[in-house]
C-alpha cells in the first residue's frame, strides 16, 4: 500500500494500467481519500495488499471514493455511508 498526494503521479498508474515498472507489483485500486489535514491524496492497493485498506472511512481515511480498478481483476466496490 502506498498513499500518494501527487495527481499527475495516479495520471500516469493509470495510464499504464497500473502496471509501471517490471520490477513493480501491479496496482489494482486507486482510492481517493481527504486525510487528517484536509488534504485529498491517493491510496494505491498494490497485488498481495488488502484491498479493502483504502475503501471504508477511518479515523485516517475520510469520503473514500475508488476512481480506478485494474481491468483484469473483477471487483464490485460498494460504498457503505
Amino acid at each position: 500500500m502506498a498513499t500518494i498526494n501527487d495527481k499527475a503521479a495516479i495520471d500516469e498508474i493509470i495510464k499504464h494500467g497500473g502496471e509501471q515498472y517490471p520490477d513493480e507489483p501491479k496496482v489494482l485500486m486507486i482510492t481517493e481519500y481527504t486525510n487528517n489535514w484536509g488534504g485529498r491524496v491517493y491510496g494505491v492497493t498494490f497485488e498481495g495488499d488488502n484491498p479493502t485498506s483504502y475503501i471504508f472511512e477511518t479515523e485516517f481515511i475520510h469520503d473514500p471514493k475508488v476512481i480506478w480498478i485494474h481491468p483484469s481483476i473483477n471487483v464490485i466496490v460498494k460504498r457503505i455511508g
